[in-house]
């Protein structure tokens, strides 16, 4: 079934007609810009949900579901007949990719460094402290189990419970920040969610923390690797060459023994990975060890008189 088909199923299904998402000129007045908007994206929010690939999600790769959601867009216009502009295009990538990987419409405001304080209360209602004053804001959730997924994601990024029979989280983050949230049973009204925060996201420093403990994990068997193969070759090369009058000569053997060397580790690396190295070793062997490429970089902008070349005038 193509994607415009399922979507056509979709729209079917809907209690949400088109005369609604295109209303007569009386209807168009009372409607503010707010509102037209928000009929939009939670018009469009199943087709998006339901037909967005599960790849682009587990690796939540921005780029890749704003496409996925363009072509999403185009077909579900296309089937209601419907014009979607330029600016309403932008604004429904950018929420949309809150609401498949990020905490929907909290996610502004808890990238906000001037927003200290966030305030889920009902679908329609959602206050923010910024710069010491209690506002609401426009943005909404499409209704209460909206707000209870984006609850529970919440939940999960900081390694929380959260279901009937623990229906309460309250937690301070490391960074002084506090997370409360209350659904169902112990909310009678509904879910609400209130968010104490710093300058800083809470809900990112564990992700920002677990990328750089795998980062380093990564990176310390290459630096190791590097480190062997470093001394290795320069062990190995040619005396007279070492002196790095000859570069081109220099520079051969050192990808030569460079090989060998990966070839004898059963290492596989990277173009980059493999030019890092090489230079790397080059530095060491015939220029100014790791602080070669900031110099040489440096000098390419402001070039440094070589002494040598300027002898004193004759009196």
């Amino acid at each position: 079934m193509s994607l415009l088909e399922r979507l056509e199923k979709i729209t079917r299904a809907e209690t949400l007609e088109v005369e609604e998402l295109q209303p007569v000129e009386e209807e168009k007045e009372e409607l503010s810009e707010e509102e037209r908007y928000f009929q939009l994206k939670y018009a469009v929010y199943d087709a998006i949900v339901e037909n967005v690939s599960d790849r682009a999600l587990e690796n939540r790769d921005e780029e890749r579901l704003k496409a996925e959601i363009d072509e999403i867009l185009n077909a579900f216009a296309e089937s209601r007949g419907l014009a979607i502009s330029r600016a309403d295009r932008i604004k429904l990538l950018t929420d949309f990719v809150d609401e498949l990987i990020h905490f929907g419409p909290l996610e502004g405001f808890l990238n906000d460094p001037t927003v200290s304080r966030i305030m889920v209360n009902a679908p329609d209602e959602i206050y923010i402290e910024r710069l010491g004053r209690l506002e609401k804001t426009p943005q909404r959730f499409r209704d209460e189990d909206h707000i209870l997924e984006i609850a529970q994601r919440i939940a999960e990024r900081l390694n929380a419970r959260l279901d009937e029979n623990t229906p309460l989280l309250d937690q301070k983050r490391p960074d002084g920040s506090r997370v409360r949230i209350v659904i169902p049973p112990l909310a009678r009204k509904g879910p609400t969610i209130t968010i104490h925060k710093l300058a800083r996201n809470p809900l990112e420093i564990e992700e920002e923390e677990e990328r750089e403990q795998q980062a380093e994990i990564v990176a310390e068997p290459f630096f190791e690797l590097r480190s062997r193969i470093q001394e290795r070759i320069i062990r190995e090369i040619d005396p007279e060459l070492a002196t790095g009058e000859d570069m081109e000569r220099l520079r051969t053997q050192v990808e030569n023994l460079l090989d060998v060397a990966l070839t004898d580790e059963g290492a596989v690396l990277s173009r980059a990975e493999r030019s890092q190295v090489l230079n790397d070793i080059l530095n060491e062997m015939v220029g100014l060890g790791p602080i070669e490429p900031l110099l040489s970089e440096k000098t390419s902008h402001h070039p440094v008189p070589n002494p040598k070349s300027h002898s004193p005038k004759n009196d």
